[in-house]
């Protein structure tokens, strides 16, 4: 039998150190919103943002806003020791039963009924089909406990899950330690690590829960009759393309004014460096070549248009 949930004490929470992430969960609050308008959202930034902005934010022919975030956590830290906050992301949660979003996910149907994976796990999240082969390579060869080769063990992505806040604090303080020890910039290896190390109840969730940009492609013929992409709950936006980098330029556009809690000089600043990075054309090719990691995907940079002013 089904337990209930208090929708008090479930929620969302975002983690956008720099501004240009700031823009990016914005987005991924507009699409979750359309779907479940009440359930809370809290945002950890080192960006000072207003909860709301004024008027609302057509998406997709729904009003969102004016209120986006149900609270906003200020660290004033530097953008680069964000995984430090994203490894301990549990001592910044409001709530009980948490899902943590990377902030270029898109909301596609419903997902509020997964805060009932934690009434019987600690943690839920989605194993990677195989270890990412980019990051194997720079891995030393296993995962640091026992000798197990992390090519023969299941890794996790770590840009969705849920967790339960009073049940995973041991998880959270070997994922924070391992990170750090590891020396590492990617942090799904000591995901995977915590997990093992720690007596953590998790609970592998399928791909539809985090559908990567590559998983459409790899999973559109997973079963006959199955409508794959139809059924997405969760679209990791991982590529950075010039049509989103549009989107996310307009969708700048309309809320900048309101959304920086800062003094003016600075806050024309933030924004001029956004708008300079999200319309050359040189810069853009750089910041969408970061992101590649398949040959023919580079390829496709040579179709890049200048992104216009909206």
């Amino acid at each position: 039998m089904n337990q209930s949930i208090e929708t008090d004490d479930i929620g969302v929470v975002y983690l956008a150190f720099g501004y240009e992430y700031c823009i990016q969960a914005v987005r991924s609050v507009c699409s979750l919103k359309t779907i479940h308008p009440d359930l809370n959202v809290s945002i950890v930034t080192n960006i000072p943002l207003n909860s709301t902005i004024d008027g609302a934010i057509n998406y997709n022919e729904t009003e969102v806003g004016p209120e986006l975030f149900d609270e906003v956590v200020y660290i004033d830290d530097e953008t680069d020791t964000n995984r430090q906050y994203k490894t301990s992301i549990n001592k910044y949660t409001p709530y009980g039963k948490t899902l943590f979003l990377d902030c270029d996910t898109i909301v596609k149907r419903e997902i509020v009924q997964g805060f009932q994976f934690l009434n019987y796990a600690d943690l839920a999240a989605v194993p990677r089909p195989i270890p990412s082969r980019a990051m194997s390579e720079r891995w030393d060869g296993d995962i640091h406990v026992g000798g197990i080769d992390i090519e023969d063990t299941t890794t996790f992505y770590s840009g969705v899950f849920f967790f339960n806040t009073d049940t995973t604090s041991d998880f959270f303080a070997s994922w924070n330690s391992r990170f750090d020890s590891f020396g590492y910039q990617y942090d799904q290896y000591s995901f995977t690590n915590a997990i093992i190390e720690t007596d953590v109840d998790y609970l592998p969730l399928p791909i539809l829960w985090n559908t990567m940009d590559t998983d459409i492609n790899r999973y559109k013929e997973f079963d006959e009759g199955y409508e794959f992409k139809q059924n997405i709950k969760i679209h990791h936006q991982n590529y950075l393309t010039a049509s989103r980098m549009l989107r996310l330029r307009k969708i700048e556009n309309e809320v900048g004014d309101d959304l920086l809690n800062v003094e003016n000089q600075r806050a024309e600043k933030i924004r001029t460096d956004f708008r300079n990075d999200y319309s050359n054309f040189k810069i853009a090719k750089q910041k969408i070549s970061q992101y590649k990691s398949v040959a023919w995907m580079y390829k496709k940079m040579n179709d890049l248009v200048p992104i216009p002013d909206p």
